[in-house]
């Protein structure tokens, strides 16, 4: 605290207001300007860094499923990633339970691969090796149907891996009016969340490989949703909104599709 009767404190401050640029607008207008700019960048840069999550991936269960007015399927695939320090000792030294271990956590994320033709098709089936694989069986003129068969193949665990990058966009950015949208998950919850999930490909640097942007793709996702009526729109504020077998044999089980 300054005391107003300690004069050398005093002469500091009014040093600092003659020659400080925050006190000095009127002639050093363009250095507050600069500074201004750089804490404003500073902050987006540190709130698009903070919602970005790199993780390296495997392969956990791939679902063929059939695509209307498309003869080839296309290959629906779970990736499992980890978020943390998964290796860190779960105490530390002082007999404390290691708080970055305690961070670490598992992360499910669907990613899909849609083959080219049936060429590629066959190169996917020899490639995608995973724990899980459920296939639809064919009828009697070779044509998919409802029925699914499940084959498990532990020993294919990790061997297909890749780089992903999970991004939260929130509506703000990619709506106007849209405070959160609701929908019902796959345990017959309804959630509600005021922001888009996107997941995308990474390149070798670890940069976003996608050709949308990660805003493009979640306004893509948000008006799809929407359209199939899987997303209901909130257009008044809400509080906390973001609530929320076959055994295999050894070999690759989606070989039986070729």
């Amino acid at each position: 605290m300054v005391k107003i009767f300690d004069k050398k404190k005093i002469c500091v401050r009014e040093i600092a207001k003659d020659h400080s640029p925050v006190f000095s607008i009127g002639r050093n207008a363009p250095v507050v300007l600069f500074h201004v700019l750089s804490i404003f960048w500073g902050f987006v840069l540190l709130f698009n860094f903070l919602t970005f999550i790199f993780m390296l991936c495997y392969l956990d269960t791939v679902e063929v499923r059939p695509r209307v007015n498309n003869p080839l399927p296309l290959f629906v695939c779970t990736w499992l990633g980890v978020v943390g320090d998964a290796n860190a000792p779960q105490k530390n030294a002082n007999g404390f339970l290691n708080i970055n271990r305690l961070k670490a956590r598992n992360i499910q994320l669907t990613k899909n691969i849609f083959p080219l033709d049936e060429s590629d098709f066959k190169t996917w089936v020899n490639t995608l090796l995973c724990r899980r694989v459920i296939i639809p069986k064919k009828d009697a003129n070779g044509a998919f149907t409802d029925e699914l068969t499940e084959v498990l193949s532990p020993e294919n665990t990790g061997k297909t891996k890749v780089n992903l990058i999970y991004k939260q966009v929130p509506l703000a950015v990619i709506t106007k009016g849209v405070k959160a949208v609701q929908y019902i998950n796959k345990q017959g919850e309804e959630v509600t969340q005021s922001y888009i999930n996107v997941i995308g490909w990474a390149d070798e640097s670890d940069n976003w490989a996608e050709d949308l942007s990660p805003e493009e793709m979640a306004l893509t996702n948000f008006n799809r949703n929407i359209e199939t009526g899987t997303y209901t729109p909130v257009y008044e504020e809400v509080k906390n909104p973001d609530t929320q077998i076959n055994s295999g044999s050894g070999s690759n089980p989606l070989s039986g599709l070729l």
